[in-house]
């Protein structure tokens, strides 16, 4: 688990703090980006209702004409179904209302057959009307019907034609009569709020913006002023195939319609004879709604950059620096340097303050400690130094003895057998002197100390006399003192019977100890003569079984005892190899090169 925190926030205090504070930072960013999204679209959509609420108010504009024209026909209507249909009385009549209502141009009465019987100007009396769609629908029963912007055949110009039937008393449709709004009337620009008969000229364009009437066949007619470039209208052709990819609004709410370069408000107006259509370049509204939410989301961003940057600033400033001088305090007292933590940590937090004077105390009471455990060992160390020179001397004395015994012996058997006990006994006291006389009191090195044991053997045994030289190779290896006694009283008795054995009948040879490298592991001790041989070759389980082999019993009690086991072979001499694969054998370097020592000739 603290492997898993260290990987994922580091092992530095610093990067882990600052990792920390940022993850606390994730939520509320990623709240504010969420927010700045939501925002975006909820701004959008807002921009395309208000532009939807602008269309709904020209078109209200525009529908207050048509509702003044359903208005105007059903007073005249009532008026005159009774009176005759032509004359100058209806004329007048005709001039007098439109003389109240300036918004239309010309009041027409049709009779049934589509010829004018009344009209507010001169007239052609050879004009009909059967073929128009206002005068159709009238002539079939519709109480009230707008037509399609077309050119008039009075006036000669563009107009819009609400038309009404005249009905008899009984209901019977007697004739039409229609009035004519001026197309320049529908498409005038719509006035704002503010306008007044002094300004309305000049804000006529800015208020118009992409604007425009669509009838029911899809043809576009643009208001005044509105986005005129070069003679033509700019959003026609976007407004064109929005119209043509989705079907046009049936609800008075109307609908937004969107093209690929233009939003649009289209809202029905005269029932669906007409559409307003109010539209804005997607641009506009995107590079404003674009910017906000760049805003929006980059602004977080900052803070978050920001904060770090704070944290990672506060965390050196506060933190991480006086631990640093902190450790830097540890150190000064652990390598025993008088340090003054006020000049160090004076302007340090206080809880670093206490830390450092609690390692302060905690070094204090170390050093105490260190100091009464060094002179315990140091007493320690004297009194085993001492046991050891006492064991060496005592051996040493009995070594004497056995020494001043045997000058009384005569019997070659028995004095043989004092010398091997009195070799062992010397071979048990230099263990001893190695020991008190080198530092390492527990360790013993064998290169050095096999040298000196066979240097000694050879002494006792009277080589140099008889010409027996011996040669050690042994490298540079540390063992524990009881290995070292069990293998010095292993290589004493090899020795001895090499030296009682080997060279019965002349007085020259060779005996060398060396240790090699186990192939199985560990290392091989080899003892080997070039003397006659004589001792038979075999396994330990054979030697043991050897009758009245003193010596190879030993030898073979000592090697179980290290843990190895031994072999001897007499094929060139006698080689005795014993395993011992507790004790390491070096892994590299050269082996040192061979002490020799030889009697004098």
């Amino acid at each position: 688990m603290r492997l898993g925190f260290a990987r994922l926030f580091g092992r530095s205090l610093r990067a882990r703090l600052v990792l920390l504070f940022s993850l606390v930072l994730v939520p509320p960013v990623l709240i504010a980006w969420g927010k700045a999204v939501y925002d975006y679209y909820d701004q959008r959509h807002s921009l395309q209702r208000l532009l939807l609420q602008r269309a709904k108010l020209i078109a209200t504009e525009r529908e207050e004409l048509v509702h003044g024209a359903r208005g105007l026909l059903k007073t005249l209507a009532e008026l005159l179904g009774a009176e005759p249909l032509q004359g100058e009385t209806c004329q007048k009549n005709l001039r007098n209302a439109l003389a109240r209502n300036a918004d239309f141009q010309t009041l027409l009465i049709l009779d049934v057959d589509g010829r004018i019987a009344c009209s507010s100007q001169p007239v052609d009396p050879a004009v009909t009307m059967t073929d128009r769609d206002w005068f159709q629908a009238a002539t079939t029963g519709a109480d009230f019907f707008v037509s399609q912007p077309l050119a008039s055949r009075v006036t000669h110009n563009t107009i819009l034609v609400a038309s009404a039937p005249l009905r008899s008393r009984a209901g019977a449709v007697t004739g039409v009569i229609a009035v004519s709004i001026p197309w320049d009337r529908m498409t005038a620009p719509p006035l704002r709020s503010d306008d007044t008969p002094e300004n309305a000229g000049e804000n006529a364009g800015a208020s118009a913006g992409m604007l425009a009437l669509i009838d029911h066949s899809g043809r576009i007619f643009p208001f005044e002023g509105s986005g005129k470039q070069q003679g033509g209208f700019s959003g026609e052709k976007a407004l064109m195939q929005a119209f043509a990819d989705q079907a046009p609004p049936r609800s008075t709410d109307g609908r937004i319609v969107v093209g690929q370069r233009s939003e649009w408000a289209v809202v029905p107006l005269a029932g669906g004879a007409l559409y307003v259509a109010l539209g804005q370049p997607r641009h506009l509204i995107s590079q404003q709604l674009n910017f906000q939410l760049l805003l929006g989301l980059g602004l977080p961003a900052l803070i978050w950059v920001a904060a770090v940057a704070t944290a990672w600033t506060a965390a050196d400033r506060l933190i991480v620096r006086w631990v640093l001088r902190v450790r830097e305090h540890a150190a000064s007292i652990a390598a025993g340097r008088t340090v003054d933590p006020d000049e160090q940590l004076s302007d340090a937090p206080r809880e670093l303050q206490q830390l450092a004077t609690s390692l302060r105390r905690m070094m204090a009471t170390i050093r105490e400690r260190n100091a009464d455990l060094r002179d315990a060992l140091e007493h320690r160390e004297t009194l085993i130094k001492e046991i050891h020179h006492r064991v060496k001397n005592n051996l040493q004395i009995i070594a004497s003895l056995l020494n001043l015994q045997m000058r009384g012996i005569r019997d070659g058997a028995a004095r043989d057998a004092m010398l091997t006990v009195r070799n062992r006994v010397n071979a048990l006291a230099l263990i001893h002197r190695t020991l008190y006389e080198t530092d390492e009191m527990q360790q013993v090195e064998l290169s050095g100390f096999l040298r000196t044991l066979a240097d000694q053997v050879a002494e006792f045994l009277d080589a140099r006399e008889r010409h027996i030289r011996m040669s050690v190779v042994v490298p540079p290896i540390f063992v524990p003192a009881e290995t070292a006694v069990t293998l010095a009283l292993l290589v004493t008795e090899a020795l001895s019977n090499a030296f009682k054995h080997a060279f019965p009948r002349r007085h020259i040879g060779q005996v060398t100890i060396r240790m090699e490298r186990s192939p199985a592991g560990g290392a091989t001790l080899i003892i080997a003569d070039d003397g006659v041989g004589g001792v038979e070759r075999g396994s330990v389980e054979q030697h043991e079984a050897a009758e009245g082999s003193l010596g190879n019993q030993l030898m073979v009690g000592y090697a179980r005892q290290l843990g190895g086991a031994l072999t001897i072979d007499d094929a060139a001499g006698t080689v005795i190899r014993v395993d011992l694969p507790a004790i390491p054998f070096p892994a590299s370097g050269p082996s040192p090169a061979a002490d020799e020592g030889s009697a004098s000739d």
